[in-house]
């Protein structure tokens, strides 16, 4: 899978610090449930550079 960059509008929304995102994997964050579903999205990104839309749930800091 993939690493996070960083961003303010990430970090603010999950609630961490931008040096506790950047360089991490992207699949950590994504819901246990959901992470087969990071996965295809994923594949789906590198083997045709856009994908149009995806749902998964995403780890925040206060546990939401």
């Amino acid at each position: 899978m993939s690493r996070l960059a960083g961003g303010k509008a990430r970090t603010d929304l999950l609630g961490y610090r931008e040096e506790e995102v950047v360089g991490t994997r992207f699949e950590t964050w994504i819901h246990p449930e959901d992470r087969a579903a990071g996965q295809h999205m994923l594949q789906a990104l590198h083997r045709s550079k856009s994908i149009r839309d995806f749902d998964v749930r995403i780890h925040a800091r206060n546990g939401d």
